[in-house]
């Protein structure tokens, strides 16, 4: 689609070119940003920072390096997950990181009094699932999301 809007263009973009209708203006050295390679541990989450940027960090990242977190269940045992999708909720978990009790649905609590609702996520070595259908497998056990250990 792209090769094809370009080609309606090309011809008199270049003859504007050619001509000196488009001239050509330095970027602004001081407007300048470099972005590095992104990183695997770029995608872990700290559930310190606001829900809008962990929000951001799940469509960002998705699906390489991935917004990864661990979680724990009520007895003990450690869960590696990837955010497919989530949206900015009203916060009903104060605590970042404490997911609250509510049937079928994942809202961690977040940094800045916000919360975060997960959709979609990726249970270590599993397959894409809805959120609900992740709580049901938990069989009504709490969850805790637990912040990210420094690589």
């Amino acid at each position: 689609r792209l090769g094809e809007l370009a080609a309606d263009v090309c011809a008199e973009t270049l003859l504007g070119i050619a001509s000196g209708k488009y001239i050509a203006v330095p970027q602004d050295p001081s407007a300048v940003s470099v972005c590095r390679k992104i990183r695997k541990s770029d995608g872990l989450i700290d559930w310190n920072e606001p829900a809008e940027l962990i929000e951001a960090m799940s469509r960002a990242y998705f699906p390489w390096p991935g917004a990864v977190t661990k979680c724990r269940n009520s007895s003990g045992k450690e869960l590696n997950i990837t955010l497919c999708s989530a949206k900015v909720v009203e916060n009903p978990a104060s605590v970042p990181g404490k997911c609250a009790d509510l049937p079928g649905r994942l809202i961690v609590g977040c940094g800045a009094g916000s919360a975060l609702e997960i959709l979609e996520l990726i249970p270590a070595g599993g397959k894409r699932m809805s959120a609900g259908a992740f709580r049901n497998g938990m069989r009504g056990e709490s969850l805790e999301f637990l912040l990210p250990e420094p690589i």
